[in-house]
Order: C-alpha cells, then sequence, then structure tokens
C-alpha cells in the first residue's frame, strides 16, 4: 500500500535515491510534492533525483517549483546549475555558479562545476584557472582532475596531463575517466614525434594501435579530420578489433571530412551500433 504522509514518501524517496534506484526515487518524491504543494522540501529533492537521472528539463522545471515556494533557497543553486548545464543553458549555469566561486565560502563543488560549464563551452583558460582552485579547495574532487587532464591532452601537453591524470588517480581513487586521461596520455607521449610527423602529412605510420591514437588527436580538430578519417580506416584495416574502441572518434572525424568521408562516417554509424565493445585482446593493449 502507498503511504499517506508526504514525510513517509520523502523517506522512501531518499531511501531508493542512496540504493540507487532512481526510477522509485523520483516516483516517491513527485507524490510527496503532489501530497503536500506546499512544502519546498519535495520538488527540491525531486528536482536533485531528475539530475542524477538527466532528466534535466525536469529537473529545472521541478527547482523552479521549490524556488516559487522559497525564493531565498540557497540550496538550489547547485542543482539548478547542474540542470541549466545538461541542457546546454551554459550562460545561465555560469550566471549562478561565479558567485558562489567568488565568496570562497561554498567549497570546491561550485568551482568544480564551473570548470565542467566552461569544459563544455569550449573555455580552456577559465576551465584550467577553475580546475585548478577546485583541486586546491578539494585535493581529491576527481571531476576537476578529469577535467584537467582533457583538457591539457585536447591542447597536446601530453606530459601535464599524464600529471594529472596519475595525481588524480593517486588523491580521487579509482576514476574509469581518469585512467583513460592516463592511458591516452601515455600512448601520445609516446608516439609525439610521430605526431608531429603526420600532422605534417608524412606517410601512415606502422603500428595500427599508433596510427589510432595519432588519429585520436588529430580528430579533436575539424581541420585536420580527414587525415584522422584516414588514419582510423587504415588502422581498422590492419587491425579489425580497434574499431569498437574508436567508432565514435572515427565517426566525428568522418562526419567533419567532407564528402568523401560521410558515407564511410554513416558504415561506421552502423557498425557501432550493432559491435559491442571489447578489449583489444590481440594488441595486448586496455582499450581507451
Amino acid at each position: 500500500l502507498e503511504p499517506a504522509e508526504p514525510s513517509n514518501h520523502i523517506e522512501l524517496g531518499v531511501q531508493a535515491w542512496r540504493c540507487g534506484r532512481a526510477a522509485t526515487s523520483i516516483r516517491h518524491l513527485a507524490r510527496a510534492e503532489k501530497l503536500s504543494p506546499a512544502n519546498p522540501e519535495p520538488p527540491l529533492l525531486l528536482g536533485i533525483a531528475l539530475n542524477g537521472a538527466c532528466r534535466f528539463s525536469e529537473a529545472e522545471a521541478a527547482l523552479r517549483r521549490h524556488l516559487a515556494l522559497l525564493p531565498s533557497s540557497g540550496r538550489v543553486i547547485q542543482p539548478m546549475a547542474r540542470a541549466l548545464l545538461g541542457q546546454g543553458k551554459l550562460a545561465e549555469a555560469e550566471r549562478l555558479l561565479t558567485p558562489l566561486d567568488a565568496s570562497g565560502q561554498h567549497g570546491h563543488e561550485p568551482v568544480c562545476l564551473l570548470a565542467e560549464v566552461y569544459r563544455v563551452w569550449g573555455r580552456g583558460p577559465q576551465l584550467e584557472s577553475a580546475a585548478r582552485r577546485a583541486i586546491a579547495l578539494d585535493p581529491s574532487c576527481a571531476p576537476a582532475y578529469e577535467a584537467l587532464s582533457w583538457h591539457l591532452l585536447e591542447r597536446g601537453e601530453f606530459s601535464a596531463a599524464l600529471a594529472c591524470a596519475r595525481a588524480g588517480l593517486a588523491r580521487a581513487g579509482s576514476s574509469p575517466s581518469l585512467a583513460s586521461a592516463e592511458y591516452r596520455a601515455t600512448v601520445l607521449l609516446a608516439f609525439s614525434e610521430e605526431l608531429e610527423a603526420v600532422s605534417r602529412g608524412k606517410p601512415l605510420l606502422a603500428r595500427p594501435l599508433e596510427m589510432a591514437a595519432v588519429a585520436w588527436y588529430l580528430s579533436l580538430s575539424p581541420r585536420s579530420a580527414p587525415r584522422a578519417a584516414q588514419l582510423f580506416l587504415a588502422a581498422f584495416t590492419a587491425v579489425p578489433e580497434l574499431a569498437p574502441v574508436f567508432h565514435l572518434d572515427a565517426i566525428r572525424a568522418a562526419s567533419h571530412g567532407g564528402p568523401r568521408w560521410r558515407r564511410q562516417a554513416l558504415t561506421w554509424l552502423d557498425q557501432a551500433t550493432r559491435r559491442p565493445l571489447r578489449r583489444l585482446k590481440e594488441c595486448g593493449e586496455a582499450p581507451f
């Protein structure tokens, strides 16, 4: 039987969220809001739960209902910024988070979230500054290490990216994103000379994994997308097991490579939807 008291639904919703049962949590919190429409707590918790389920537009609506009931609420700012970020409303998210960052009284979380906003926005200098501030406030802030590591990778600073990823793994613990950044930085650092040669149009590299690593780096820039697509195709032809690991990167490169590569992008997209990601057993390498 469904409990009749709103407080019971709130408690059940919070318990379900802690147990990883997002749908159950959202159902209970929505019920609590319906039973107690004047209580600002249920829509706040519901917005947080919806954020966690990546239902960002619904989360924003719930959080605005909370604000309508409690306009002075300070607890809503970070969840609202996350909901806005998830919808690509970057300017609004930045406007909410900047005062929290400037005050220095709210810990590392708003600064880390601000770094994520700048990462999505493509504002490298602001991202790096915010990520370093977040790490200074909390040396175990994994998202800040992740954002900074990937930013340094994309900028071609492989040694710095490797150091950052390793520091994050040591201080923040296990993180798939940091482990991936560490591996990419290691490979790209090993092939840094080849990267420079390939970017100048030199002949294809010999090792398929080396080709794929270089292609991934080149695919970050639309200007070098055709060259990246060419390298991906050569790598996949030599070692088909590489394809599931790099499909998304290859599709991005081919889609920016002009008419010649768009058909190949569709072919890779079709393959990506039918082939599961698996480890590179034959290559003896962990996937990126």
